[in-house]
Order: structure tokens, then C-alpha cells, then sequence
């Protein structure tokens, strides 16, 4: 029994030196490994497209920038910008490899995440351009290298990238003169000259509005309302309505002016009255300016555009004078008098035509032009009033008053743009086109008009020439007008 007392203990005693050696020899290997030879931390101020791993344990960096790569694609992203286009690039498509990033990491310093972005996805994303062929014309290599060389992390907002810096030698994009126009006068005074000085080589900054006077008091110009300030304002509007800038504000006269021919009118009078453009482009563009020998000459410059654009008036009206007829009680029969003169009225729709290599692409309505004509005043002998009675009976003359009172006053033009200010004048008589139905006046005095159609419309005005007052006005406006005419127009097609 000792014996086998004694065995078992010795087993018991082997057994327990045997643990103690394992477990001796198990725990100081871990921690010799722990405390000799712990996981590796990247160096100090190490940033991986700008993000901070520096420090940290190679799996705990790898876990950071996984996370920061899905923040990223989910509130940032790249878009690929050409002049006023944008296209957004998938950025699933890439493939970041961030094992190999973080043992490139383990030199330190700033390291470019590593990865990998297929051509075709590069591709695709170009041919949604509108502007044709654009995979042809980009250097897609380069243009993958410096994608993934500037992809930032810590971003929140859409990296773009100018997919026109990318160009091809064949290609490539330079500054030219893009387009040109004179306006004439027979003389320009000094302080035209002077203005002209003043708007020569300015900037209108990309993605920005240009005002043209904000643009001419930057440069230190005084300027007040004057015909030469109008010609440069015309010119300016010519020019810039053939890019694909957006017209913002603009005003015309309530009269043709002799410097401008229908639809290239712009009436500037400060501080209330402007001409204004945005350029919805990446790239700046500069204006030009020369003074000389009664005309203004102005120019654009920049990156030439890949569409051409033209615009083209419309739908021109020729707006006959009405004849309005003042009735004098002292005047005997067939005692008429010309009171005064009229003229035509006019009215034409610009639209900005979009081509490419001479395929039309859009049709754009910028702006519709009416000037009211003056209609023509004469003075008859009250006893001829019944001429008029005979076409237009008496128990009509207060309904054709009530339908008056209810139009609209004003005239000038609008544009396409219901967030643009339209012009509005107190041109004295608004016509309407032809031979209209509707009624019209002259200055402040009410009228009526003969509708037999088979003459040159009358109007009769009564007016109490002892007190000068008026018994009321009727103007239609631009918007009566072409309401009555042709219904309201929402677009152009």
C-alpha cells in the first residue's frame, strides 16, 4: 500500500513539474512577444491621403481608413466638370487596396492610398458629356494617376476635376478671341472713350455674375445715363448672348434707338437699370474694349466653347399706328388738324440657337422685344362725332370703357427667365398688332376705336379742354398684348 502510495504522488509531483514547465515556457514566449516584440505601429505624422494613421498598430490603421473609404464615398465623391457640365464618376468603381497601402505606409511621411480604377469605368463616365467623342480626346492614364493622387478623405464636399486639363496635345485647350462686335455712332465723346479704357481686359470670373455697371465703377468709372453708355451696353449684350452665358437682367428703350437694330437694344441707366450675365462655366473670360472713330469694338477671349451658339430673331412684328381723334367745339366741319405723328411699333423673340458642327442641339427664347407705336392725333369739329357714332354705337361706348379699365399698363419686353426683372415703360400710346380689336389711347386721354375693319382704325378721346383733366388711360402692355394675340407663351418651341 506505501508502495503504491508513493507512486501515485510521484506521478502527481511529475504531472505538476511538467504544467509548470509548459505553462513557464508558453507564457514567457508571450510575453517576450508583448513586451520584446510588440505588432507594429506606422511612424509618427504618417498620413494616408489625409488621414492621420501616424502611431497607430498596422491592423488598427487598415480598420481607419476602411471606414473613412465608405464615409467617403457616401458624402463625397469625384465629378468630372467641363465648362457649365458636370458628370458624377462611380466611386464604387474603385478599388482601394488598403493591405499594400499600409505597408507602404510603414516608411512614413505622406503616402497615396493604393488602387486600382478601370478605364472602362473612366469611359463611361465621359461619353455622358453632351459635348461628343470626350474619351477620345483625354488622356485617360494620366487622368486615373491623379485621380487617386487626390482623393482626400477628409473631404465632405464633391471633388471636381477639369476634365479639360486632360486633353490630348491635339486637343488641348488655349485662350483665343471668341467672338467679336462693332456698334457705330458718328462720334463718341471723352468720357465714352474713357469708359471704354475702363471695361478694356476685365474678367468675368468663372462661375460668377457680370454687371456691367458694377464691372465699370470697379475700375473707377462715373457714369450716369447717356446714349453712349446705352451703345456700350448694346455691344456688351451682343456679344455675351452668343456663349452660353445666362442673360440675368436686361432693358430696352421704349424707342428704338438709332445705334441698334431690333433685338440688339440694351437701355443701361444707374444704379436702377443693368445688364447683367452669369457665366456657368469652370473657366474665366475676358472683354475687350476699343474706342475708336464713333464706334465701339469689343471682343471676348478665353477657352473657345465646343458648341457654337447663334441667336436669331423670331416671329418679328411690324405694329401698325392707330389713328386717335380729338374733338374740338370750335372747329368747323372738315376743319381737321394733324396733331401729331405716329410711328410703327415693333416686336421680335430672340432665341439662342445651340449647334454642334452645325446640328441643331437646343433652341433657347432669351428675350422678347416690344416697342408700342405712337399713335397718330387728330383734331376734328365736334359736329363730325357722329361719323364715328355711326360705327360705334353709344349705348357700346361704356362697355368698351369697362373693358379698358381692366388692362394692364406698361410696355418693353421680357425674358424667358421668370427670376428676371422686365422692362417696364410709360410710353405714351400702346398699340397692339395690326388692325386689333382692342382699345387704345393716346398720352392720359380715353379713347375708342372704329372696328369695321375696313379702314385705318379711329379712336375717338374726349377731354375737357377747360380743366385739362383726362377722364382716364388705357395702355396694354407687352404682356396684353401678346396674351390677345397669341396666348400666353410659357416656352419656346
Amino acid at each position: 500500500m506505501k508502495r503504491n502510495r508513493y507512486m501515485e504522488q510521484s506521478l502527481l509531483i511529475l504531472a505538476a513539474a511538467v504544467l509548470f514547465i509548459f505553462l513557464f515556457s508558453y507564457g514567457g514566449t508571450t510575453a517576450y512577444q508583448t513586451v520584446a516584440n510588440p505588432e507594429e505601429r506606422l511612424p509618427e505624422e504618417t498620413l494616408v491621403n489625409g488621414v492621420d494613421v501616424g502611431g497607430m498598430k498596422v491592423s488598427d490603421a487598415e480598420e481607419v481608413l476602411r471606414e473613412r473609404i465608405e464615409e467617403w464615398k457616401v458624402r463625397s465623391g469625384i465629378a468630372f466638370i467641363m465648362f457649365d457640365e458636370r458628370v458624377m464618376f462611380d466611386s464604387q468603381a474603385i478599388d482601394f487596396m488598403v493591405s499594400d497601402t499600409v505597408n507602404n505606409a510603414r516608411s512614413g511621411e505622406d503616402v497615396s492610398m493604393v488602387a486600382r480604377i478601370p478605364k472602362g469605368a473612366v469611359q463611361s463616365s465621359l461619353q455622358q458629356f453632351t459635348y461628343e467623342n470626350m474619351h477620345e480626346k483625354v488622356d485617360i492614364d494620366k487622368l486615373i494617376t491623379t485621380l487617386v493622387e487626390h482623393i482626400d478623405f477628409n473631404r465632405t464636399d464633391i471633388q471636381q476635376v477639369d476634365i479639360g486639363s486632360f486633353f490630348t496635345k491635339p486637343h488641348q485647350l488655349t485662350s483665343t478671341v471668341i467672338n467679336e462686335v462693332t456698334v457705330k455712332s458718328e462720334t463718341l465723346p471723352s468720357y465714352a472713350i474713357e469708359w471704354a479704357e475702363q471695361l478694356d481686359g476685365y474678367e468675368i470670373q468663372a462661375q460668377s455674375e457680370f454687371s456691367l455697371i458694377q464691372a465699370l465703377e470697379e475700375q473707377g468709372a462715373v457714369l450716369f445715363d447717356d446714349p453712349a453708355l446705352d451703345m456700350l451696353a448694346s455691344a456688351v449684350f451682343q456679344l455675351l448672348r452668343e456663349t452660353n452665358f445666362v442673360l440675368g437682367e436686361r432693358h430696352i428703350h421704349h424707342q428704338l434707338p438709332s445705334h441698334a437694330d431690333l433685338g440688339d437694344d440694351a437701355d443701361v441707366q444707374p444704379p436702377d437699370k443693368d445688364l447683367r450675365f452669369y457665366n456657368p462655366n469652370i473657366y474665366p473670360y475676358d472683354i475687350h474694349v476699343q474706342a475708336t472713330g464713333g464706334q465701339y469694338r469689343v471682343s471676348l477671349s478665353g477657352y473657345p466653347f465646343l458648341f457654337d451658339y447663334y441667336v436669331v430673331n423670331k416671329k418679328e412684328e411690324t405694329i401698325s399706328p392707330r389713328t386717335v381723334v380729338r374733338f374740338d367745339s370750335d372747329r368747323l366741319p372738315g376743319d381737321r388738324q394733324l396733331i401729331s405723328n405716329g410711328r410703327e411699333g415693333h416686336y421680335t423673340e430672340l432665341v439662342r440657337e445651340t449647334k454642334n458642327e452645325g446640328t441643331l442641339i437646343e433652341k433657347e427664347l432669351l428675350s422678347q422685344d416690344y416697342y408700342a407705336p405712337k399713335h397718330k392725333v387728330e383734331e376734328w369739329s365736334l359736329q363730325e362725332r357722329n361719323q364715328i357714332d355711326d360705327e360705334i354705337p353709344e349705348d357700346r361706348w361704356e362697355e368698351e370703357e369697362d373693358e379698358r379699365d381692366g388692362e394692364p399698363e406698361g410696355n418693353g419686353h421680357r425674358h424667358n427667365r421668370e427670376d428676371t426683372p422686365s422692362s417696364e415703360s410709360e410710353e405714351e400710346g400702346q398699340g397692339s398688332r395690326g388692325q386689333g380689336n382692342g382699345p387704345s389711347a393716346d398720352g392720359d386721354n380715353q379713347g375708342r376705336e372704329q372696328s369695321d375693319g375696313s379702314s385705318p382704325s379711329m379712336e375717338e378721346e374726349t377731354q375737357d379742354k377747360s380743366s385739362g383733366k383726362n377722364d382716364g388711360n388705357a395702355f396694354n402692355d407687352l404682356n396684353d398684348w401678346l396674351d390677345r394675340e397669341n396666348g400666353p407663351i410659357k416656352g419656346y418651341e
